[in-house]
């Protein structure tokens, strides 16, 4: 009788478990089956940041479950500043509103703008497509970390620098700023399984042969940073010195 029991436990235990093991899948995984989703652009319609949007959008919800529509919405102002400031404060934070801004606003709020009406690294960041600008241009100086494959006789702008100062001051400047140019991001407080959710559908989507072959004839590079290297980032910029931080502010013609 004991040894039934026992039996009649374990079984019970095994499909409680399963149970919870398969809400918990489902718990990871929300649906936005018929659901539609709204990339706010903070630029005019034609530019950089709305073809790279608009592409995105084309792609992204085959790779959110339930394959929900996926719009853009142009919102400029301010140097997407508009854009960035509604995305944090009036943008629901259900996964249904993405924002898409100039990563120079984010450098900006770090700096002690006053416009900037949001806190940089409370931002759930979703991933950035870095992009080089196609074109026939004469190369001086790489404002980039490091050499180029193809420009190793160009000088890098860091290497120049004649101090450990100004060195950090290209680095937050130039490079960080650089990083995250075309950064996508959901208001705070969204639910994690959502932002994870996102996260992974935009990293699919840049891995997408269909979306990568429509950029190459679009002549659109893609070298995607996930929202980790974000966060990095924006981190990083939040622990430049004071008396750096103002002298960046002072290049960059930032009024606190």
């Amino acid at each position: 009788m004991q040894a039934r029991s026992k039996i009649l436990s374990i079984v019970l235990l095994g499909f409680l478990l399963s149970a919870f093991g398969f809400a918990e899948i489902n718990a990871q995984e929300p649906s936005f089956d018929g659901k539609t989703i709204r990339i706010v652009v903070g630029f005019s319609a034609g530019g950089g940041f709305d073809a790279y949007a608009r592409a995105i959008a084309r792609h992204l919800g085959k790779h959110i479950p339930g394959k929900p529509t996926v719009i853009v919405d142009n919102m400029p102002g301010a140097g997407s500043l508009i854009a960035a400031n509604f995305t944090y404060n009036q943008a629901k934070p259900d996964g249904l509103t993405i924002g898409h801004f100039i990563g120079g606003v984010v450098v900006g709020q770090l700096l002690g703008n006053p416009g900037a009406q949001f806190d940089s690294q409370k931002f759930e960041w979703i991933g950035a497509p870095s992009k080089l600008e196609a074109g026939d241009v004469r190369v001086v100086i790489q404002a980039v970390p490091k050499h180029q494959p193809d420009l190793t006789k160009v000088a890098v702008a860091v290497e120049l620098a004649k101090s450990e100062e100004a060195k950090q001051l290209i680095q937050v400047g130039i490079h960080d700023q650089s990083a995250i140019l075309r950064p996508f991001a959901m208001p705070p407080s969204t639910p994690k399984d959502i932002v994870r959710t996102m996260r992974q559908g935009f990293q699919e989507t840049m891995k997408d042969p269909q979306f990568r072959a429509e950029m190459k004839q679009a002549n659109l590079s893609i070298d995607p940073l996930d929202a980790a290297e974000i966060e990095k980032v924006v981190a990083s910029m939040a622990k430049l010195d004071p008396a750096l931080a103002a002298k960046l502010r002072d290049i960059l013609g930032i009024k606190k």
